[in-house]
């Protein structure tokens, strides 16, 4: 009996040991265990069940536990039907027999997947900030998903479970930034996630990156990470970030760059971009931009685009990019070449942007290009080689600081430091300036500017014939780039150009000047036959400004006009009187003579006064006396008279000139001849002033000049009798002699 117990005992062992030998290399596929998957899950989570085919089960005996396997079972979430590829889980023996839920780990395989279901799924297990940050910002997209969760006693996952996603054709919207993934492969654990293998775009842009990583810190997430773009042409209508003014300037809208970048941020858990750190490489092939400044152009000789091209830059970026804080640090620096008209130089060049002061230089390598600078006469020629530098702060109290400008070649150099002005170009301190330069007149111009207790300007020698003419000629209002300015300038110049061939020595003197306006000046000079010119300008306390300018040697100050020509001798003072804008001046000119005045030439021919005529492109013709009375308002000069007498001719007009628009004069031009004969027809008087004797009787002509500046008409009339004016006005020359 206990031989055969002992066999029975010993047969269903074997038995028991070929199934196990047999479940654990071969395995069973069986329906067995399919209630027992479902009930567990469905216990745990009451809107998550599973419907399951045969399960394949394996059996670990030295774990005590057996794997169950089944290919293609549905799980069932709020009535969505999810279907997936594989799942395999683990189950522990004891724990069954125990009367728990025995489920030890869980493989799962889930083949092609919409992304939002599989993340609300994993949600159920563990709602944690990760998966809530991707259920915010998923909108689509295909997922083939591999989980490995372990399991603890209790039937809860435990913190090592692994999560891989292939994530295909998915869309995100992150911060209202629409984002389409082409791939990507995610694998995640519990406090950290690494993102290998993405290819993305953004509104056209392609981003290529080999791992991202995300990590949990406390309440925050923190993401380091590398994206790259591959050589792309990029639409610069989809990014609003580009200043308005800058994006006018744009020819090319459409341009080839090429990036690589290191990043690192944290999101909180409101969802904002903290601490985000960037250093970006980027290659821009060319940028051609619109130059519309027109003395800009000028100066640079540039055609009506010019090309940056071959940008290489280096960007490196920390703060919060959603707000304009004084904490965010921009730093740029690029380098690469400027190409105008197919003359391309090479320009170096940096931006830094720290507690909202923006720092920007630059370093341009002409060789090829040319400078003119018309109002200083300088002219750099193509083949010099020569550099700029600049260096500008602009300040978050909207000042800007051109802290330095210099020009320098194998000769000349400019060089300007601390520069403060406004947007709108209103000047509010300068520390210096100074000028060493040949001019195309081949004058060596030295010249210097300091900044002390008061200003200082000094120097050898300073060309200033076209800046004086751009003054004259400017018909554009008094603009005060000067604003807010307190200070005296000290002037001694040991030579003045005035024009191309006159100049003064030793200029001395001073000009004071409150809230950007001059209010006194005084400059005494001397022209090299050692006669003085004198200018001085004061201000009266009702607020008017008085101006002086005299001189026993008007010659230079008259040759700049160059409708007189041959001027020589005379006495010149002028007096002006300007207040709110309108100015009344009064202009004398005693004892000079001219040569040629076309205007008053063609006056004299077409009166048939040819013999006065010659004489005035000849020898010239003497004036006595000359006056010009006359006031300026905008644009607008009125001349109320102007009276000239010589012992050849006398001339009397009046009318207005609108610069740059019309001219309209009229007047009396008198022979001496028949001045004397009209003043010697009045009793006694006459006898007094001219004597009994009449000369013969030669007539004066009335005139009109009238038309643009370039097309002036001239008509004129024979006149037998003199008005009352004219007589006065020569009565009145002639007592004063």
């Amino acid at each position: 009996m206990i031989k055969i117990f002992y066999k029975t005992l010993f047969s269903i062992l074997i038995i028991i040991l070929l199934i196990i030998f047999y479940l654990t290399i071969f395995g069973l596929e069986t329906k067995k265990f399919n209630h027992l998957i479902s009930n567990n899950l469905e216990k745990k989570h009451e809107n998550l069940s599973i419907e399951l085919n045969r399960v394949y089960l394996k059996l670990f005996p030295f774990d005590l536990s057996f794997i169950l396997k089944t290919k293609n079972p549905i799980i069932i979430y709020k009535n969505k039907n999810i279907k997936i590829k594989s799942l395999t889980s683990q189950i522990n023996i004891s724990s069954i027999l125990r009367g728990s839920s025995g489920i030890k780990k869980i493989k799962v395989d889930s083949g092609k997947l919409i992304l939002k279901d599989i993340i609300d799924i994993m949600k159920l297990y563990k709602n944690n900030f990760q998966l809530v940050l991707a259920s915010k910002f998923v909108k689509s997209g295909i997922v083939n998903l591999y989980l490995d969760i372990n399991f603890d006693k209790n039937g809860n996952i435990k913190d090592d479970y692994k999560i891989e996603a292939q994530i295909n054709n998915s869309k995100i919207d992150l911060f209202d930034k629409n984002i389409e993934i082409s791939k990507l492969l995610f694998l995640i654990n519990k406090n950290n996630y690494l993102i290998n293998d993405v290819e993305l775009s953004y509104k056209g842009v392609s981003f290529l990156s080999n791992n991202i990583r995300l990590n949990k810190n406390g309440k925050s997430f923190e993401i380091k990470g590398d994206f790259r773009n591959p050589k792309t042409n990029v639409n610069l209508k989809n990014y609003s970030f580009i200043n308005k003014n800058i994006f006018n300037l744009l020819v090319n809208r459409n341009i080839e760059i090429e990036t690589k970048n290191i990043f690192s941020l944290n999101i909180n858990n409101q969802y904002r971009i903290n601490n985000l750190s960037l250093v970006s490489d980027l290659k821009i092939k060319d940028i051609e931009l619109k130059v519309e400044n027109e003395k800009f152009k000028k100066i640079f000789n540039l055609a009506e685009t010019v090309n940056f091209e071959n940008n290489q830059i280096n960007i490196e970026f920390s703060g919060d990019p959603l707000r304009k804080n004084k904490k965010n640090i921009i730093s740029l620096n690029g380098e690469g070449t400027i190409n105008n008209k197919k003359n391309i130089d090479k320009i170096l060049y940096s931006l830094n942007r720290k507690n909202n002061n923006t720092d920007v230089k630059s370093q341009i390598f002409l060789i090829n290009n040319s400078i003119n600078i018309d109002l200083l006469k300088f002219q750099k020629d193509k083949g010099i080689n020569s550099l700029i530098n600049f260096d500008i702060l602009h300040k978050n109290n909207n000042k800007f600081i051109l802290k330095k400008l210099s020009y320098s070649d194998e000769k000349n150099k400019l060089n300007l430091r601390n520069l403060i002005f406004s947007e709108k170009l209103k000047i509010f301190s300068l520390d210096s300036l100074e000028l060493e330069f040949e001019n195309t007149s081949k004058l060596f111009n030295r010249i210097k500017l300091t900044k002390g207790k008061d200003y200082s300007l000094n120097g050898a020698l300073f060309d200033a014939s076209n800046i004086i003419n751009h003054v004259l000629k400017s018909n554009k209002k008094n603009i005060r780039i000067f604003k807010n300015l307190n200070t005296k300038i000290i002037v001694d110049l040991d030579k003045l150009y005035i024009d191309n061939l006159s100049f003064v020595n030793k200029l001395n003197g001073s000009v004071n000047i409150h809230n950007g306006k001059i209010i006194d000046l005084n400059f005494k000079s001397y022209f090299s036959n050692k006669e003085i010119l004198s200018l001085n300008l004061r201000t009266t306390q009702n607020n008017e400004k008085v101006t002086t300018l005299s001189t026993k040697y008007p010659k230079p100050l008259i040759n700049r006009y160059k409708f007189i020509k041959g001027f020589e001798e005379g006495i010149f003072d002028f007096q002006s009187i300007k207040k709110d804008g309108k100015s009344k001046s009064l202009l004398i000119i005693d004892n000079f003579k001219v040569k040629e005045v076309p205007v008053l030439a063609k006056i004299l021919t077409l009166a048939s006064l040819q013999g006065i005529a010659d004489l005035l492109t000849g020898e010239g013709i003497r004036f006595s006396d000359f006056e010009m009375k006359f006031s300026n308002e905008n644009n607008l000069m009125t001349i109320e008279e102007i009276y000239a007498i010589g012992p050849s001719i006398s001339i009397l007009m009046s009318g207005y000139v609108e610069m740059n628009k019309i001219v309209s004069l009229r007047g009396t031009l008198v022979p001496a001849t028949t001045i004397n004969r009209t003043i010697s027809s009045i009793p006694v008087l006459g006898d007094i002033l001219v004597g009994k004797k009449v000369g013969e009787g030669v007539f004066g002509v009335s005139f009109k000049i009238k038309g643009p500046p370039k097309n002036l008409k001239t008509t004129v009339n024979p006149i037998k009798t003199l008005t009352p004016r004219f007589i006065t006005r020569t009565l009145e020359k002639i007592r004063s002699k």
